[in-house]
């Protein structure tokens, strides 16, 4: 419409310009061709001039109209297609949103022959095969979308999930490194990454997944350095294992960096730095850990790199690393122990007796029937500690969060359920052990002294004092 009234605005300002010539230079325009002589005025020959430009433009745009005509008719065409196409493809999206297998399978083909195989087809395609339970279909679809650029990335998630559920980790780990060069910082393939990695003992690329957790943010800050320390504690325990010290202490001094508290690479790199007559080092090390984390596992430890000093010796030591929390339980604990050993009675009642004031554990009383048999020889008074451990809390373990099978040494992983960092340093869960018919019930664990049995995930354990009675 604009264009139609440039041109007409052209032709009126063409006119106006002739009738000016009219009336302020009237003239008159002779031409002489091939024996012809045409003779007319100057306004005839302008107004000539300007119908022929007209008819030419006019000829020109109808020449372009029959010259184009079958080309336009097939973009014309092939647009409705797309768009028949594209309403199919739409349909097909929502029919595998609603869980529809037949009417997304019926529109996933619709799609794909109106769209010429484009990838958006071959994603709904996919989908809908997924949806109707055709897994090596739904795997072609995808492979097929490895092609394409724009939906290479789509393919690669489509084969992983495929993968996952077929528990083909090496197939899953290698689709999750190819989605990670070409979009690293995205969540679920960090995700994936960690998990099948850890899962399959690639703790290399495990670490790296966690590094690239902290670095886009997928996981909180400390969340993910926590899980890089645990990989690479886990890492250190299997170059220890191979006798490769060195890098089993590397591993280590970078997990503490990350969890300055975890006390298995703490313990260990301690007992590799005294392998390596390190001792000093490793005393403070174990001292740090001690301020962040009070546990009898590093105390263990610390009395382990000098075992051959006398227990007064013993004494002092374990004093210095519980200097910063001697009203901890497990301050008092460790003090009385070796105050225990170095005949100090004295003192390892006076820490047995604040313990006693708290929430103490079994621990506390069984050391406290040692502390009577030995000092005064009192069997009476020692097996009234010992019925208080009976039913006292139990002494903490290492215990899996997930299952709650319940292991004497830290590891990565639960030995029982396999879950990854779900170890805590707890009291077992317990519970009451059931007979499995009234015929079997003087059989049944526990039965005589009522005593609850505590279900380690791999055995049942009379919930009793491990620690015997002391001798008479």
């Amino acid at each position: 419409m604009i264009r139609a009234l440039v041109y007409f605005g052209l032709v009126a300002v063409a006119i106006a310009i002739a009738y000016l010539l009219v009336i302020v230079a009237p003239g008159e325009v002779a031409v002489q061709w091939l024996g012809w002589e045409l003779q007319t005025s100057i306004a005839v020959a302008i107004l000539a001039l300007i119908f022929l430009c007209v008819l030419a433009a006019v000829g020109y745009y109808g020449w372009r109209l029959v010259r184009h005509a079958p080309k336009d008719f097939w973009n014309q065409h092939g647009q409705e297609r797309r768009n028949r196409g594209y309403r199919a493809l739409s349909h097909g999206l929502v029919a595998v949103a609603a869980g529809d297998p037949h009417e997304a399978r019926r529109w996933a083909k619709k799609a794909q022959k109106l769209l010429d195989d484009q990838p958006l087809s071959r994603l709904l395609s996919a989908q809908a095969a997924q949806l109707s339970g055709e897994a090596q279909a739904a795997r072609e679809h995808f492979e097929k979308m490895l092609e394409a650029e724009e939906t290479r990335f789509l393919g690669l998630r489509g084969l992983l999930m495929q993968a996952l559920r077929d528990g083909d980790d090496a197939a899953a780990l290698d689709y999750l490194r190819q989605a990670k060069d070409l979009r690293p910082e995205t969540p679920w393939v960090i995700d994936h990454l960690f998990e099948v990695a850890q899962r399959r003992g690639d703790l290399k690329t495990a670490e790296q997944a966690a590094l690239a957790a902290a670095r886009y943010a997928v996981w909180p800050r400390e969340e993910a350095y926590r899980k890089r320390a645990v990989v690479l504690t886990a890492r250190a325990q299997r170059a220890a294992a191979s006798n490769d010290e060195a890098t089993a202490i590397a591993d280590l001094e970078e997990a503490l960096k990350s969890a300055p508290d975890l006390v298995a690479a703490a313990v260990l790199q301690a007992r590799l730095e005294a392998g390596r007559k390190r001792e000093r080092r490793g005393a403070k090390l174990l001292e740090a850990v001690w301020k962040r984390q009070p546990h009898p596992e590093l105390a263990e430890a610390y009395l382990a790199l000098r075992p051959n000093d006398p227990p007064l010796s013993q004494v002092k030591r374990i004093e210095k690393l519980t200097t910063n929390s001697v009203d901890h339980l497990e301050s008092r604990l460790a003090r009385a122990r070796v105050a225990l050993a170095a005949e100090l009675w004295g003192e390892a009642r006076k820490y047995l007796q604040r313990a006693t004031a708290e929430q103490p554990d079994r621990r506390v009383y069984q050391l406290m029937a040692e502390l009577e048999q030995r000092e005064h020889d009192d069997r009476e008074a020692a097996h009234d500690w010992l019925r208080k451990a009976e039913e006292a809390d139990l002494e903490p373990m290492w215990v899996c969060d997930s299952c709650g099978a319940a292991a004497r040494h830290w590891t990565a992983h639960c030995s029982h359920c396999g879950s990854f960092d779900k170890l805590a340093w707890r009291s077992p869960l317990q519970t009451l052990a059931e007979p499995e018919s009234p015929s079997e019930t003087a059989e049944t664990p526990g039965e005589g002294n009522g005593r609850p049995a505590i279900v380690t995930g791999q055995a049942v354990v009379v919930g009793e004092s491990r620690t015997p009675a002391p001798a008479a």
